[in-house]
């Protein structure tokens, strides 16, 4: 009877097989990334991985820029074809906009380089814009994948992507080649871009160039709305490493990008297959704010009790966990893994509760919560430089975190059964 109920949930073309596919497909992108990382630790120094964390910053802004966030429309149309406008409409921005970014980047003095945090890279800016056109092309090509529900093909596109960056880092840092964590990145974009053009290519056969001023006419309101915000959270997400890069050098850049990265694993790994159930369900339950209430207490009750653990090990012996499996070269990375637990912890326990705020229409909470990080992120690792100390930043910043997903939580269970 269970194995039968099992069976009818996970037939081909079910929500929940979908989500399955999907979630192994990161699983395994992630296991790889993890499963390589203690040798990557030992072949690139913390200045290596510092300058990678500049660029990916740089790459994850331009990214989110240059398409004008159009592809987030593709799944909206009823028509196919209009969907595959947008598909066309997003890439062409992407390529002409990187291209002027990286042609401004390229004449851009050293001097307002280091001022604006981008010092570290050097001549390699103009490259990162590239990147980004191809890193976002790749993002376009999942969104129309994901209105065909191409899912595998997602799930096969993270798994290569992540298996072509670790092992072309692996490979050339074994021929002890220079930036070689920077190649492998740019040189699995650059494949993984092309591979997802080729998998995507049923959308320019309905391409209608004609429409195209009219597609993007009909979508105004997507750059017009959903692109600032976007930008502030991935500037939010960035601007932490891209200063301490620029106020504390590449190698104290590289320590926290590697304690930021891992403590970020569970989210990764679990919180978003959890996030995915939890809007699903609470989207249903919003007109009864008792089920809802409950819904969100076991969301927070599972994470909580799954993430225990595991921050708990960090906060209480990061350093000599970043030293045994990493090295000795990151025990520095593991001091601030002890710093930032509290804070991991609670973005791992709240992690799904943020899709609430779209089913309660609290947007605009969203947008002033958005500004607030935006202020203190960078205040407190500037408050950092002023006192020379990045560790007492750090744990101001931690403070200030917690209290922002406190008060941000709250709000969402104050404002169920509210009308909206």
């Amino acid at each position: 009877m269970l194995l039968t109920k099992l069976k009818s949930r996970f037939q081909r073309g079910s929500a929940a097989r979908d989500v399955a596919i999907l979630t192994v497909g990161t699983v395994i992108a992630q296991g790889v990334t993890i499963a390589v990382t203690p040798l990557l630790t030992r072949l690139y120094s913390p200045s290596d991985f510092g300058v990678l964390a500049v660029f990916l910053a740089v790459v994850s802004v331009g990214a989110t820029l240059i398409t004008l966030r159009y592809e987030s429309s593709i799944l909206v149309p009823k028509e196919n074809t209009e969907s595959a406008n947008l598909v066309l409409l997003s890439l062409t921005l992407g390529f002409l906009l990187s291209m002027v970014l990286a042609l401004v980047a390229g004449l851009l003095p050293i001097g307002l380089k280091e001022k604006v945090g981008l010092g570290a890279l050097g001549n390699w800016v103009p490259i990162a814009f590239l990147t980004a056109a191809a890193t976002a092309a790749l993002g376009v090509i999942q969104c129309w994948m994901n209105r065909q529900k191409k899912y595998k093909l997602m799930a096969w596109l993270r798994v290569g992507q992540s298996t072509s960056v670790a092992g072309g880092a692996v490979f050339l840092g074994l021929l002890h080649i220079d930036n070689g964590l920077l190649i492998a990145q740019i040189c699995a974009s650059a494949c993984l871009c092309l591979v997802a053009l080729w998998l995507g290519r049923s959308a320019a056969l309905l391409w209608k160039t004609s429409q195209l001023q009219v597609t993007a006419f009909a979508h105004k309101n997507t750059p017009k709305y959903l692109l600032p915000t976007a930008l502030l959270d991935v500037v939010t997400l960035q601007i932490p490493v891209v200063l301490i890069a620029a106020w504390f050098g590449a190698d104290e850049a590289g320590q926290f990008s590697m304690a930021w990265r891992l403590l970020m694993l569970p989210a990764a790994l679990v919180g978003g297959a959890i996030g995915q159930v939890f809007m699903q369900r609470f989207s249903i339950a919003i007109e009864d704010p008792a089920l809802a209430r409950k819904i969100i207490k076991k969301s927070w009750m599972l994470l909580f009790t799954l993430g225990l653990i595991p921050f708990t090990f960090f906060f209480m012996g990061g350093d000599f966990v970043f030293e045994m499996v990493l090295g000795d070269k990151w025990l520095d990375a593991g001091a601030i893994a002890m710093m930032l637990a509290p804070m991991a912890f609670a973005m791992f326990v709240s992690s799904p509760t943020s899709g609430a705020y779209v089913v309660l229409g609290l947007q605009k909470y969203s947008l002033i919560f958005g500004v607030v990080v935006f202020i203190y992120r960078p205040l407190c690792i500037y408050l950092a430089v002023q006192v020379g100390d990045l560790a007492a930043g750090i744990k101001l910043w931690v403070v200030l975190e917690v209290i922002q997903i406190f008060v941000y939580q709250l709000i969402v269970w104050k404002k169920i059964g509210f009308k909206r």
